[in-house]
Formats: C-alpha cells, sequence, structure tokens
C-alpha cells in the first residue's frame, strides 16, 4: 500500500551520492517523496524556513560544517519542533552515532553499508517514529488538558455551590421540602419567618404550612397546586400570594414550586417537592409606587402633547447630551422632517450654514453651564425657505443637579427680524438723506460764496476802471489799459456764466452735441490759440508732440473747451518758468490726449473726488482760484463722447497728467443722437 507523498529533503554537497540516494529513495514501493535538495547546512536552513519538510536526509561532512552541526542549528530555528533527521557518515564511528542520537537525530546510516532496502526501511521507520512520537505526546497533552478542565470544573462546580449557598441567604431565598409519603415539610429558618411558623418546629405538617396564606389568595393557590401535582400536569408553577403573619402584619411572597413524581409504579405519583420563595413586599410596594409615578407621567405627558399642540412654537426635547427625543406635530410639519430623521441627522442639518456656529456655541455653553440656552437662527421650513427663529431651551436636572433633558421651543421671529431690517434701513436711507442735505447746503453756502467772488472780483476792477474813464483825465496808455482790463474781466464773466450754465446742462441732461468728424491736431491748435495769453503772460513753456492720428466722432466746439479747460488748469496750477506738455497718439481703437504739467500736484486723498463739481486739487494749498468746474466739464463732454477721461499725480509740487482716450471716427458713430 502507498502512502501519501512525504517531502523529503537531501543534505548534501556530493552530487553523485545525492543521485544515487535519491533512486533508492524513488524504488520505494510503500512511499512516493518529493525530494528537495540542499548543499550546505544555510540553503537547507532557508529551505526549512520557508516550506514543509516530512524527513531529513544529511551526510556527516558539509561544505560550511558538519551534520551534528546542522541538527542544532534546525533545532534552534524551530520552535514547533523539527522534522525526524537521519545521518550518513562515511565510517563507523559509534561516538559519533551516539552525539547524532543525543542531538535529536532519528537514525545514523554508513555510506560504505547503504543499500536501497536499508535507506528505505531507515526512512520509513524515522517517518512513522516521528508520527507515533507526535501521537504519543497529543494524546498525553490530551489527557494532562482533560485532567485540568475536570480540576477546574471541580473547583468551579465547588464554588458554584458556595456561591448558591450564599446568594440564597444574601437574597433572602427561604427554602422547604415536601415529602408527600409523610404529609409533612421541612422548612429553613428563613421560610419559618416569612410563613409565620416558630423557628423552633421546622418540620410542620402541609395543612399548618398553608394555615397563614391570606384568605382572598387561597382559592389559586390551591388550584395551582392541584394543577402541577397532576401527572399530566407542568409538575411546577410560580406564583405570587401573601402570608400574614404572626404579627398580624401581610406580607408579598413570590414562590417557584417544582414537583418531582415517583414514576416506579403504573401511575406516576408525587414523590416530594421543592419551594423557593422570596419576600417582595418592598417590591410590590415600589410596583405600586412607580405604577403612580408612571401614571402621573403619563397624565403630565398628555397634557404636554396637548399644550405642545396649541402653542405656536416648535417644541422639542432632547437628551443631556443634544440628541433628540420628540417633537411636536408643528415641528414636523414645519420642518418636513421625521422624529427619526432629526434622531440621525442632528438639528444641524435645517440650520442655515451661516448660524450653524453661533447656535453651535451658544448650545456647548449652555450645555457646560447648565443654564438656559436662547440664541437666534435661521432654520428651513419643508419648502426650502429658511425663517428666522429664536432658539430657547431650559434643562431638567435631577436630584443631584445633574441635567438628564433639555425642553426647547423654536419661535417664529421673521417677521420681527424684517420689520427690525426695515426700520435699520430706514434710519440709515434718513442719516444718509440728512447728511446728503446736509452736505448739499454746505455745497450751497460754498458755491455761492464761490461765485459771489468770482463775480465781485471782476466787477470790482471793470468798476474801479470804468469810474477813472468818467474822469476823461487818463492819457491814451492808460486809457488803453483800462479798456483792456474791462474787457479781459467782462470776458471772464462771460467764461464763469458759460461754465454755469453748461453745468445746468449736464445736470437736466440738456447738452447736446453736434457730431461730425474732427482732426484733434486742429482742435489742439485752436485752443492754444485761446490758451496763448495766459501762457505768454506766467510766461509757461509748452510742448508739443503730435503723431499722425484719425480723426474722431465729435462736436469740434465741445472738444475744444476740453483742451482749453485741460491747458488752463495746467497752465493756472504751474509756476511761472514752468512746462506744460500736450501729446496726441492712436492706441488701437482710440485716439489718446495727453495733458502733463510740471505744476504743484494733486494730493492723493484729492484724486478720487478731482471731478466732481466744486472740487480744486489745490484747495488744501490755499487756492481759490475758478468754481472747479473746469475738470467736471470735461469729464461730461468726455463721457458724451464716448470716452474716458483720468488724471495721476504722484504727489504735492510733482505735477499732473490728464490722459484722454477717445473712440476713432466711424460712419455709424456720426449718426448716433448724442445728449
Amino acid at each position: 500500500m502507498t502512502c501519501s507523498t512525504q517531502t523529503l529533503l537531501l543534505i548534501g554537497d556530493c552530487l553523485p551520492d545525492r543521485e544515487r540516494y535519491r533512486q533508492y529513495l524513488m524504488s520505494d514501493s510503500e512511499y512516493a517523496y518529493r525530494l528537495l535538495e540542499a548543499e550546505s547546512i544555510a540553503e537547507a536552513l532557508e529551505i526549512c524556513r520557508t516550506q514543509a519538510i516530512d524527513v531529513i536526509l544529511l551526510e556527516y561532512v558539509l561544505p560550511d560544517g558538519n551534520g551534528l552541526e546542522m541538527i542544532q542549528a534546525l533545532h534552534a530555528q524551530s520552535k514547533d519542533g523539527s522534522p525526524p533527521m537521519v545521518m550518513i557518515t562515511d565510517g563507523g564511528d559509534e561516538r559519533l552515532a551516539v552525539q547524532a542520537m543525543k542531538r535529536g537525530a532519528e537514525d545514523y546510516l554508513v555510506k560504505h553499508y547503504l543499500t536501497p532496502e536499508l535507506l528505505q526501511v531507515t526512512i520509513r521507520s524515522a517517518i512513522e517514529s516521528a508520527r507515533l512520537r507526535l501521537q504519543l505526546q497529543q494524546a498525553e497533552s490530551e489527557q494532562l488538558r482533560y485532567e485540568n478542565d475536570l480540576k477546574y470544573h471541580q473547583h468551579q462546580l465547588q464554588e458554584s455551590e458556595q456561591q448558591l449557598q450564599l446568594g440564597i441567604k444574601v437574597a433572602g431565598v427561604a427554602l422547604a421540602r415536601f415529602d408527600y409519603v409523610s404529609n409533612t415539610v421541612t422548612l429553613s429558618p428563613e421560610a419559618a419567618v416569612l410563613y409565620g411558623i416558630e423557628i423552633t418546629d421546622l418540620t410542620v405538617t402541609r395543612d399548618r404550612f398553608h394555615a397563614n396564606v391570606h384568605p382572598d389568595d387561597r382559592d389559586e393557590l390551591a388550584r395551582l397546586i392541584a394543577q402541577a401535582m397532576h401527572p399530566a400536569g407542568a409538575g411546577w408553577f410560580a406564583h405570587e400570594y401573601r402570608i400574614r403573619g404572626r404579627d398580624g402584619a401581610v406580607r408579598w411572597l413570590s414562590v417557584r414550586k417544582q414537583i418531582f413524581f415517583d414514576r416506579s409504579g403504573q401511575t406516576p405519583r408525587p414523590d416530594y417537592a421543592i419551594l423557593a420563595a422570596i419576600d417582595v413586599t418592598q417590591a410590590k410596594q415600589h410596583q405600586a409606587e412607580r405604577q403612580q409615578v408612571e401614571e402621573t407621567l403619563r397624565q403630565s405627558e398628555e397634557r404636554y402633547r396637548y399644550l405642545s399642540g396649541l402653542i405656536p412654537q416648535l417644541v422639542w426635547i432632547a437628551t443631556a447630551e443634544g440628541v433628540m427625543l420628540d417633537v411636536n406635530q408643528r415641528w414636523t410639519e414645519f420642518t418636513g422632517l421625521t422624529l427619526q430623521q432629526a434622531q440621525t441627522d442632528g438639528w444641524q442639518q435645517i440650520v442655515h450654514p451661516e448660524d450653524v456656529p453661533i447656535l453651535t456655541q451658544a448650545w456647548q455653553q449652555a450645555q457646560q453651564e447648565g443654564n438656559s440656552y436662547q440664541a437666534e437662527g435661521r432654520i428651513q421650513r419643508v419648502d426650502g425657505i429658511y425663517r428666522w427663529h429664536l432658539h430657547q431651551a431650559t434643562p431638567l436636572k435631577n436630584a443631584q443637579g445633574k441635567i438628564i433633558k433639555w425642553f426647547g421651543t423654536a419661535t417664529d421671529i421673521h417677521d420681527l427680524k424684517q420689520i427690525e431690517a426695515d426700520r435699520t434701513r430706514l434710519l440709515m436711507e434718513a442719516q444718509a438723506a440728512r447728511e446728503e442735505a446736509e452736505a448739499a447746503n454746505r455745497s450751497k453756502d460754498e458755491f455761492v460764496a464761490v461765485v459771489a467772488h468770482e463775480l465781485r472780483s471782476p466787477l470790482n476792477s471793470i468798476a474801479g476802471w470804468a469810474k477813472l474813464l468818467q474822469t476823461r483825465k487818463l492819457d491814451e496808455a492808460t486809457m488803453a489799459k483800462a479798456l483792456d482790463t474791462i474787457w479781459r474781466n467782462t470776458q471772464a464773466q462771460v467764461q464763469l456764466v458759460e461754465d454755469l450754465l453748461d453745468i445746468s446742462r449736464m445736470v437736466r441732461g440738456t447738452l447736446h452735441l453736434q457730431i461730425a468728424a474732427v482732426n484733434l491736431i486742429e482742435v489742439i491748435e485752436s485752443a492754444l490759440d485761446v490758451v496763448r495769453p495766459m501762457t505768454e503772460a506766467k510766461p509757461i513753456q509748452i510742448e508739443m508732440h503730435f503723431a499722425a492720428v484719425p480723426h474722431i466722432a465729435g462736436d469740434f466746439h465741445r472738444l475744444q473747451q476740453i483742451v482749453v479747460n485741460l491747458m488752463t488748469n495746467a497752465i493756472k496750477f504751474t509756476p511761472a518758468g514752468g512746462r506744460v506738455e500736450i501729446s496726441l497718439s492712436a492706441i488701437e481703437s482710440e485716439v489718446m490726449l495727453q495733458v502733463q504739467d510740471t505744476g504743484k500736484g494733486i494730493a492723493p486723498e484729492i484724486l478720487p473726488q478731482i471731478f466732481e463739481r466744486f472740487k480744486q486739487g489745490q484747495q488744501n494749498m490755499g487756492s481759490k482760484d475758478g468754481l472747479g468746474l473746469g475738470l467736471a466739464i470735461v469729464k461730461n463732454l468726455v463721457e458724451l463722447h464716448h470716452g474716458t477721461v483720468t488724471i495721476e499725480s504722484p504727489g504735492i509740487g510733482q505735477g499732473a497728467t490728464v490722459t484722454v482716450r477717445l473712440p476713432r471716427y466711424s460712419p455709424r458713430a456720426a449718426l448716433l443722437d448724442h445728449r
């Protein structure tokens, strides 16, 4: 009969010897082998570490040691036991054989006397010996485990009996044994006390044992006993009934009785019974009290549900940790969530994301301090609309002051919040309107003062020279100067009135443009003719940088007004000997006009308001020259031409640069109605 395949590790560095051993083993008719080979101790140990080996055949002489060292190394490596080993040597040294057997070798062979049958028998014997030894070890281990288990269970049984007796004594369990043959009952001292029997008389008749049962409970007890004693009955019962003690006090007992039958005869008959009884009088009292409390609580909960259904608030009850226990119908109707959804997902899911941190912080503070909770936040209605609610909760504490529940409400204050927001908005609007009116009044007063100054100065000059002309005592040169002064001041008055009229038209939206194709170089040259007297009077150096630019669609006179205003401003605020540069260039679809001066510059805080009416960039320097309408008119006229105007200044004393960008001329632009 062939056994299952055995894995054999062949260790030796001589290939012919290994082939010889292989042939011997593979010719075995009873065992089949799977052969693994190793030439050294190190290689053999690695194979044993990674594969399951059934038997090892090794030579004594190895390249990195000897067979004894291999046996010792394998025992050290294999903590769970090493496979059986058979060692082969060249000579028959008995001392070497003894050492090999002592170190764990199963057998010892001499190479010179080795035959196929001897090798096969020796390997088989080693495998069988190892198997029998393993079985014996397992049997001994099983026997030892059985003995230990037996001792353990005996010890546990002894402890259980002791604990049972102790439990019976501590729990106040009363025991009684009924003997139906002698019709007697043997009681424990505890049973005698419970049933009102003298403790000195622990054996009584059955009638005496039941004599103190409460009259109202005797019939039911007799029925249960008769039913349990019937051979076809359950053989046991558990019941609670009352006993009247020797002192007249009534006590409740919880009784369990087990009846054992004598089945030796043809008809089973009750032989004996064991009764266990405990005093449950206090438990009954507590049960009655608990039932009363539960009834009171039930009525309270009914009143709570009735009231929570009547009030307009969303009502909820939560544990001390904030887990929802109950909500009223109005809460579920408003949120569209069931109580189970609120318990699973938490209340945060219906709170507006912006309000979650606020409500969470207030809730955590209330939990930590044990105080009432109050916060305002928006919660989502079933239709997705968020409404403002006032969230309030009061903790319910036990006798130790520990919070056990939270009772909370959410009151809709959305309309109140809206009214409050509208009131705040109206107050802010009223405040803004009042400030705007006050600013308008101040601007009006300042405007009137500036206009009065601007009108008075030239009028005074005109009146003064006119008075001198009336004397007719002026020489030719003085008269010419007088007439020139009167003419210049009259033109100043005309320009002032024109600026005021332009501003008025701009405010009313009645300023119109006469659109045509315009050459900006001609516009600039015309404007320079207007301001040349100013440049010569200071004097100011004018530099021009013109590139070839296309025509634009615009109003020639209004474009001239833009350039005149920019040049006038630049000349006005540039000291004598300064320089004003005017340049013209084309950038993509726009024409860019720049006026740059080396004048007083503009403070950074003035730049944002520089294009407003009655604003002057040099007001912070005490200048009151003009109404401050020039740049406001420029901005409006540039925008009417669909252009943009910006102004830059590094700061006070560093000049300023005004940049105007206007779109190129197109036939379609010429047809547009500019207002």
